[in-house]
């Protein structure tokens, strides 16, 4: 579903957000020093705008740590399982694996953000929770 020519590399937190507004805030910590990668993503069987993600390799574990607290903290709170709907009607869930965090946006449900996460980190999904999503 990788919609052709949607791939973007950047370290600065001004580029997500020209390709996606996410927050003014630098909310994923993106200083220079992390690597993002971020592309959309057309679901099958989907007429919605497509989803984004985006995947950050981080210098160390605890700077992870914090930008995946900063951005669940601020963009959803009260999220079931890192999962929520958001004021637009769609979904984005926030998931950190050691120093990367993975963030998908903009999903037109619950099963398309779950999925796209569980394409990009295999069984992670599972193991945050213990339990399927």
């Amino acid at each position: 579903g990788l919609v052709p020519y949607s791939i973007r590399y950047f370290r600065h937190h001004v580029w997500l957000n020209e390709y996606h507004p996410i927050s003014e805030a630098n909310l994923l910590d993106l200083d220079g020093r992390a690597e993002a990668a971020m592309a959309r993503y057309r679901m099958p069987d989907s007429e919605s705008r497509p989803a984004v993600l985006v995947a950050i390799a981080y210098p160390s574990v605890p700077t992870a740590e914090t930008a995946h607290r900063q951005n669940t903290t601020a963009l959803l709170p009260g999220a079931e399982d890192g999962l929520m709907r958001t004021d637009d009607g769609t979904w984005q869930v926030c998931l950190r694996a050691d120093d990367h965090v993975v963030v998908v946006a903009g999903a037109a449900d619950r099963e398309a953000a779950a999925g796209l996460l569980e394409t990009c980190a295999p069984g992670r999904a599972e193991q945050e929770t213990g339990k399927p999503r």
